[in-house]
């Protein structure tokens, strides 16, 4: 029990620096455009820890809800009031309403205040030219991308893009195993490494149980492939067999099986140097991309069930659980999640950076801005969507 809370808790973590990377990439493009940012805050709800820079007026809030963040521009929602006219006004509410002496000891705790606590300085967000508009709200998702290439670029140094399977030895009946009148060479030997069937190669995307269960073999029978093999350290190919036959799986049950006839196999990892992990890092870091839309594809067009899709509940489940297992599964993970949420906050969804890119792009394209009003109801309609969305996510993960 002890051990599993402190996995969900370096889950939250995890899940809170992705965040974190996404709000400081919205904080860093706007400071260097000359933003006037308000807020950068991790969590929602209550603050519990808040401190203000005496040097720039920007408030850093850790909240209690360890679930999301925001990085607050000045004029971000239009149709709201900024914080430092909300603050005049409290000024000028107290002013009307209490005696000269009360009044002199306000504006004299307010000078006070201005005095230590300047007024965060820069452009208002709804005021700033489009373009440097689109930089912000795109820097986000690409901070998030960055991060993912990092993390890839550890993984393929500490293990590599590429895998292998190692054999401790060879069954005796299977059809790879060395006998009378074969030569040695021509079969699978105890030590060798398979690292691709057909031409295929195992990746940590597509490994030797995906290569495996595309290969089309009818039951009971054999086919012959081409197995790619380390051996003593030199590549080459050799003429295998795959079985289709019945196994007994850990329940005890006979299950049908698409097999080389193995015993003793393990993964083995390939690693790639710094060059050339930065280089398949970088391409790695789109391939999960591409993975990530291929799946929201397959769920628009009703290809792929529910089942399978989550909140964030679910995904602080699914890395503590990887946290508890090995290494690998954080290091493939965290990019995995960090893409994920570049690439679903570009998406033209409402309440998200790509809904407000499109409409800044709107903005740009016909020479005035949306009524900020209908932006403003567009947005709130998305996020309680979006929150609807989220919470049935989780349910069903959990209960069904």
């Amino acid at each position: 029990m002890l051990m599993t809370i402190v996995y969900i808790f370096l889950a939250i973590l995890i899940l809170m620096f992705m965040i974190t990377v996404h709000e400081l990439g919205h904080y860093l493009a706007g400071k260097w455009l000359g933003f006037r940012i308000n807020e950068f805050s991790i969590g929602f709800g209550k603050a519990l820890y808040k401190r203000q820079s005496k040097k720039t007026g920007e408030v850093f809030a850790i909240r209690m809800i360890p679930l999301g963040g925001y990085c607050a521009f000045e004029g971000e929602d239009a149709a709201g009031s900024g914080g430092h006219d909300a603050g005049k006004s409290e000024v000028r509410e107290r002013e009307d309403e209490g005696t000269l002496e009360e009044n002199a000891y306000a504006k004299h705790e307010d000078k006070k205040r201005e005095d230590e606590f300047p007024d965060a300085k820069g452009v208002p967000f709804n005021q700033a030219p489009p373009w440097k508009r689109l930089i912000v709200l795109f820097s986000g998702g690409f901070a998030n991308f960055i991060c993912a290439i990092i993390f890839c670029v550890v993984l393929m140094m500490v293990f590599g893009y590429y895998q292998g399977v190692g054999f401790g030895s060879i069954s005796d009946n299977s059809p790879n195993a060395p006998g009378e009148g074969v030569a040695v060479h021509e079969r699978l030997m105890e030590g060798d490494i398979l690292v691709g069937i057909d031409g295929e190669r195992f990746t940590l995307l597509n490994g030797f149980s995906q290569v495996m269960g595309r290969i089309n073999v009818p039951r009971g029978e054999t086919r012959e492939v081409e197995f790619t093999v380390l051996r003593n350290d030199q590549e080459r190919t050799i003429v295998g067999y795959v079985i289709h036959d019945q196994v007994r799986n850990a329940d005890g049950d006979l299950e049908w099986r698409i097999m080389i006839g193995v015993y003793h196999a393990e993964s083995v990892y390939l690693r790639e140097g710094f060059f050339s992990a930065l280089w398949r890092g970088f391409l790695f870091s789109f391939e999960l991309a591409w993975v990530i839309l291929e799946f929201l594809w397959m769920l628009i067009t009703g290809q792929l069930g529910l089942s399978g899709i989550g909140g964030p509940g679910a995904t602080i489940s699914v890395i503590s659980e990887a946290v508890g297992n090995n290494l690998i599964n954080i290091l493939l993970l965290v990019p995995l999640i960090s893409v994920n949420l570049a690439v679903f906050n570009l998406l033209p969804i409402p309440a998200l950076d790509g809904a407000r890119m499109v409409f800044v792009g709107i903005e740009w394209a016909r020479g005035k801005p949306v009524n900020p009003e209908i932006e403003g109801r567009i947005h709130l309609v998305g996020l309680l969507l979006l929150f609807t969305l989220v919470i049935l996510a989780d349910l069903n993960w959990f209960f069904f």
